[in-house]
């Protein structure tokens, strides 16, 4: 196997475990969207007084704020689940692509 095969396939490993941790941050993106919905979803029809976590403390809050402030942190997991699902896209390509030159160099290097 030549050199630069080897450095293709070490260059390969890396960026599939690049990949295996945008995997991870897109599901955690995923999840905290997944909360701030269902947070939305209980404030906006919940009736009476509404209370939020502060660290250890919990404070009464208004609820139009407590809506405000999460439909800000939910544009805020879109935005950055937006940007790991095109970073995904970008780095999948480019895991494929590498893998068929390494394929290829080392296909070649059998026949020859």
């Amino acid at each position: 196997m030549s050199n630069e095969s080897e450095k293709k396939i070490s260059k390969l490993q890396i960026l599939e475990q690049n990949f295996q941790n945008l995997l991870q941050q897109k599901q955690n993106f995923q999840s905290q969207k997944m909360e701030v919905e269902f947070a939305l979803m209980e404030v906006e029809t919940a009736e009476g007084e509404i209370y939020k976590i502060t660290g250890t403390v919990m404070i009464k809050t208004d609820k139009e704020k407590i809506i405000s402030e999460l439909n800000s942190k939910k544009e805020t997991v879109n935005i950055r689940f937006n940007a790991v699902e095109k970073q995904e896209k970008r780095l999948r390509n480019e895991i494929e692509n590498l893998q068929k030159e390494v394929i290829a160099e080392i296909g070649g290097e059998k026949n020859e």
